[in-house]
C-alpha cells in the first residue's frame, strides 16, 4: 500500500500536480527508499522518451534528493544523540534507585533487629520484676497506737 502511495506521488510530481508540502515528504521518502528512486528515474526516462527528449535524469532533482538525504541524516543524528542521552540517563537513574533501595532495605533490617532486641530485653525485665514481686514474703501491717493524742477545749 505504501509502495503504491509513493509511486502515485512520484507520478503526480512528474506530471507537475504534486503540492509543495507533499514534495518535501516525497524527497524524504526517496532519500530512504532506493526502489522508489529507481522507479522515479525509470518513469522520468519514460516520460522523456514519450516527448522525444534526449535529456537525462534532471540534475537538480538528484541534488534535491541528496540534500534531503543529508538533512534526514542530520535529523537522525540529533535524534539518535537525544535517544542515547535518554538511555544513559535512564540507566543512571535506575542504578541510583536500586542502590538507594538496597541501602534503605539494609537500614530497615538493622532497625528491625534492634527493635527485636529491645522488645526481648523488655520482656526479660518484666519477667524478672514479676519473679521478684512473687518471691517477696507477704507482709502484714498492724497499726498500734503508742502515743495517744488528747484534745481538750480551752476554758
Amino acid at each position: 500500500m505504501e509502495k503504491d502511495l509513493i509511486q502515485f506521488k512520484i507520478e503526480e510530481f512528474l506530471d507537475g500536480e504534486l503540492k509543495r508540502e507533499e514534495e518535501e515528504s516525497l524527497f524524504a521518502e526517496l532519500a530512504l527508499n532506493s526502489e522508489a528512486r529507481v522507479y522515479l528515474r525509470q518513469l522520468s526516462l519514460l516520460k522523456q522518451n514519450q516527448f522525444n527528449q534526449e535529456e537525462e535524469f534532471p540534475q537538480r532533482l538528484e541534488e534535491k534528493i541528496l540534500v534531503s538525504t543529508i538533512m534526514k541524516d542530520s535529523v537522525l543524528t540529533r535524534n539518535q544523540r537525544a535517544s542515547t542521552i535518554g538511555r544513559y540517563m535512564t540507566v543512571g537513574i535506575s542504578t541510583v534507585l536500586i542502590i538507594l533501595s538496597i541501602y534503605l532495605f539494609n537500614t530497615m533490617n538493622l532497625y528491625k533487629t534492634e527493635l527485636k532486641t529491645v522488645v526481648n530485653s523488655s520482656r526479660e525485665q518484666q519477667e524478672i520484676i514479676k519473679a521478684l514481686y512473687n518471691a517477696l514474703p507477704s507482709a502484714e501491717v498492724r497499726a498500734t497506737y503508742s502515743n495517744e493524742i488528747i484534745v481538750k477545749p480551752n476554758s
